[in-house]
């Protein structure tokens, strides 16, 4: 876990876009910010500022095949919950 949190800790280095990228990366569901880069990363993904209805204003990259937009604190509170009902089962086992 503690290798996920420090790459969590990490700043993503996000360049400004430029006026073609503004048009190639342009989502109408969120705002593109530019091509973000990391530590372990080898090449840099886009960067979206957009808005989770519970958490409000947050900054993540497209997952998955849908290059779908998910909030990161939902995410760790669904990481969360999983984790304590896995830990429930193993100690009633």
């Amino acid at each position: 876990m503690e290798g996920r949190e420090q790459a969590e800790e990490e700043e993503t280095r996000i360049t400004k876009p430029t006026w073609t990228e503004r048009f190639t990366y342009w989502r109408p569901d969120a705002k593109f910010l530019g091509m973000g880069m990391n530590g372990g990363w080898r090449h840099p993904l886009p960067v979206y500022e957009f808005t989770c209805p519970k958490h409000g204003l947050m900054r993540d990259i497209p997952r998955g095949y849908e290059e779908a937009l998910v909030c990161p604190e939902c995410c760790r509170e669904v990481d969360d919950g999983l984790n304590d009902r896995h830990e429930k089962v193993l100690r009633v086992a």
